[in-house]
C-alpha cells in the first residue's frame, strides 16, 4: 500500500512549485459525524490533502446529515450541489444491485487487508468506476471503519447461536444472510439501537469495530463481542462529481488519489491500535468477546454464496461483479 510518506514526498513537490495558484475548494458529506475514531481520521485526511497540495485543493468535510441525508448524496453530487461524497455504495443498490456487493461483502474475506488488495490490486475500483460513471461520478478510491464486532446481550459462542437471534442490522445482504442462518433481522434506525437493546426489543445489533462501538458506548449496554465478525465487510468511497474531477490538475490529482489510498492504511492501523486498548482493559469492564473458529467462517461463506447468488440474479451488473469478486476469492483459495 502506498504511504503516508510516499504520499508526503510526491505531493511536496506540487506544493513547492504551486503555492502562487489558486485553490480549489470541494464540498464534500461524509458518511460519518464527529465523536468518534473514523471522524477524527478523515479530519486529518482533508488536513494532509490541504498541505500536501500546497493549499491548491481544500476539501471542506461535512458530516452525516450536514448538508441533506445520507442517502440523498448519490443525486446531488451528480448534480454538483455537493462536490463530492465519502459515502457506502451499497446505499446505492436500489438504484443499481452491481453496488451491494462492492459496498458489503458479507462472508467473504477473511480480513480486511485481502479486501484492500482486492480494491486496489484486482480490479475492484475498476468496477466501482464502471458503476458511477453513468451518474456522473467518478470515485478516487475506498476506505473502510475496519473489521467489525457483533455486540450482543446474549453470549455467541458460535455460528449456531445465530439461531432465534433478533438483531439490529440495516437492509441488504448482511440481513439476508443472518436470516438463512436463523436469525431474526430487524431493521430500525441506527438512532434507536440501544434503546432497542435496553428493551430487548432485539438481542444483538450490527454496529461499527470493537473500538468503535465502545466510544459511542455499545458496551455500556451489551458486553457480549465477536470480533471480526464476517457479517460485514464493507467500504466507504470517496467519489466526486465528474466535471469537478476532470477539472482537477494531473498532478493534484496523483496526490489525491495516493492520500485516500493511504487513508485505508492508517484507518485500519488506527482500529487495531483502538481494539488492542479496549481488549486489554476487558476482564475490568466486563466485556466478553470471542472470535469464531475458521469452521465457523466456512460455514458462514456458504450461506452467504447461497445470497450473493440469488443476488445476482438480479441484474447484470450484479451477475458481472458477484462473478468477479467470487473468482478472486477462488484465487486466493477461500472456500
Amino acid at each position: 500500500m502506498i504511504t503516508a510518506l510516499a504520499a508526503t514526498a510526491a505531493s511536496g513537490l506540487v506544493a513547492g512549485r504551486s503555492m502562487a495558484q489558486s485553490t480549489t475548494t470541494w464540498r464534500v458529506q461524509a458518511l460519518y459525524s464527529p465523536g468518534n475514531q473514523i471522524w477524527d481520521e478523515l479530519e486529518q485526511f482533508v488536513a494532509r490533502v490541504k498541505a500536501q497540495t500546497g493549499n491548491r485543493l481544500s476539501i471542506q468535510l461535512l458530516p452525516a446529515g450536514g448538508a441533506l441525508p445520507v442517502g440523498g448524496t448519490l443525486d446531488a453530487v451528480r448534480a454538483g450541489v455537493l462536490d463530492g461524497h465519502i459515502s457506502d455504495p451499497s446505499l446505492w443498490n436500489g438504484v443499481e444491485p452491481g453496488f451491494a456487493t462492492l459496498g458489503n461483502f458479507p462472508g467473504s474475506f477473511d480480513n480486511f487487508e485481502q479486501l484492500t488488495e482486492y480494491f486496489y490490486d484486482h480490479g475492484g475500483m475498476d468496477l466501482l468506476r464502471d458503476l458511477y460513471a453513468p451518474r456522473g461520478i467518478y470515485p478516487i478510491g475506498v476506505a473502510t471503519g475496519g473489521p467489525e464486532a457483533l455486540v450482543s446481550n446474549r453470549p455467541l459462542p458460535n455460528i449456531d447461536a445465530l439461531n432465534g437471534l433478533k438483531i439490529r442490522t440495516s437492509p441488504g445482504l448482511a440481513g439476508q444472510v443472518f436470516q438463512r442462518l436463523g436469525a431474526g433481522p430487524v431493521n430500525i434506525p441506527f438512532a434507536e439501537v440501544f434503546s432497542a437493546l435496553d428493551k430487548s426489543i432485539v438481542d444483538a445489533a450490527d454496529a461499527g469495530s470493537l473500538s468503535f462501538n465502545d466510544q459511542i458506548g455499545m458496551h455500556a449496554r451489551s458486553k457480549h463481542v465477536v470480533l471480526n465478525s464476517p457479517h460485514s465487510l464493507a467500504i466507504m468511497d470517496f467519489s466526486v462529481n465528474q466535471g469537478k474531477w476532470k477539472a482537477l490538475a494531473p498532478e493534484l490529482k496523483e496526490v489525491v488519489s495516493a492520500a485516500t489510498r493511504d487513508l485505508m492504511a492508517r484507518i485500519l492501523a488506527r482500529v487495531a491500535g483502538d481494539d488492542a486498548k479496549v481488549l486489554a482493559q476487558a476482564s475490568t469492564s466486563g466485556l466478553q468477546p470471542v472470535t469464531w473458529s475458521k469452521e465457523d467462517r466456512i460455514r458462514f461463506r456458504k450461506a452467504a454464496y447461497e445470497v450473493w447468488m440469488d443476488w445476482a440474479a438480479k441484474a447484470p451488473s450484479a451477475k458481472k461483479v458477484i462473478d468477479h469478486q467470487v473468482a478472486h476469492l477462488r484465487s486466493i483459495e477461500l472456500p
